[in-house]
């Protein structure tokens, strides 16, 4: 897939101090088998999350949700201490077919959001927007767990009947997780969409936002034109406007207030999208719109 490697080895996370000249600490991750990390998320208190793929029925789990590998390569979600040394909770998270885990993100109350690709037609699911796999190459799911990692507060398929590929995850302050990734599937769920129909090359890019409860979309989207586009960036604003980066080989890229109004050349050019979520005053359904806003003095959550 683009934009991820997987080899046979060990995954790894290392923390810098602040001046960037010296280890905190440097630690592998993994058991017998490959094991990949993709995703790392920091909490205020300077535990480290991690997610990944592995294929090791021996990786080291902890208080798990999952105790065992489920099928050939399954997801990981691991929380180290602020030390490094010791692992607070770990656990796999697939089912009968191959699970990756690609992104991982935090809310304020420290419960931990992964997302990634699965084509296990039982994957673990709780509160589910989505019950079933489509059948494609990969689906999507997010999966929030809680604090201990010993829940799910929900955990729901994302996808149609082609490639569907979660790339990043964040969340917003009121608990709504937002993913932007790629897709290839004609019958991606919508909701309030921007741009409501697949429009050409080997993949559209998506972006999606989920309601608190992970059992209904407040938006989703394509986002793309008659070439290729994928998804790779995604923050929040504390506006709880969207903002998404990638890349594009279309010509015919949906622009609005373009910095660069046309296409640059080579393969891909890179692309810069925020969308502001509106609520209508008819129904409260959600429409999305992309432009501008006013911002104040916050912050954004980015990945």
């Amino acid at each position: 897939m683009p934009g991820t490697a997987y080899c046979a080895g060990d995954a790894f996370i290392t923390k810098f101090d602040a001046s960037g000249q010296k280890l905190a600490y440097s630690t592998l991750v993994g058991g017998s088998s490959s094991d990949a990390a993709n995703g790392i998320a920091v909490d205020r208190r300077g535990n480290a999350y991690i997610t990944g793929q592995t294929s090791s029925l021996d990786f080291p789990v902890y208080d798990p949700y999952q105790a065992n590998l489920a099928g050939p390569g399954d997801a990981f979600v691991l929380k180290l201490d602020p030390s490094g040394s010791k692992s607070v909770w770990g656990t796999f998270l697939g089912g009968c077919g191959f699970d990756v885990g690609t992104d991982i993100a935090l809310d304020d109350h420290d419960n931990a959001y992964v997302t990634g690709t699965t084509n296990s037609s039982d994957f673990p699911l709780s509160h589910a927007f989505q019950t079933s796999n489509k059948s494609g190459p990969s689906d999507g799911f997010v999966t929030k767990f809680d604090t201990q990692g010993a829940r799910l507060i929900y955990s729901t398929y994302i996808g149609g009947g082609g490639l569907d590929f979660p790339f990043r995850i964040t969340t917003d302050r009121n608990e709504r997780p937002a993913l932007v990734g790629f897709t290839s599937s004609t019958d991606f769920p919508l909701q309030s969409p921007l741009q409501s129909s697949y429009a050409g090359g080997m993949t559209d890019a998506f972006v999606l936002q989920l309601h608190r409860d992970g059992e209904q979309l407040r938006f989703s989207t394509y986002f793309g034109g008659s070439g290729d586009e994928y998804g790779y960036a995604i923050a929040i604003g504390c506006d709880d406007n969207v903002w998404v980066g990638g890349s594009t080989s279309s010509t015919n890229f949906p622009l609005h207030r373009a910095f660069q109004p046309v296409y640059g050349g080579g393969p891909f050019d890179a692309s810069l999208t925020e969308i502001t979520p509106v609520r209508a005053e008819n129904d409260g359904a959600l429409n999305v719109a992309s432009g501008e806003s006013t911002r104040g003095g916050c912050y954004s959550r980015t990945r």
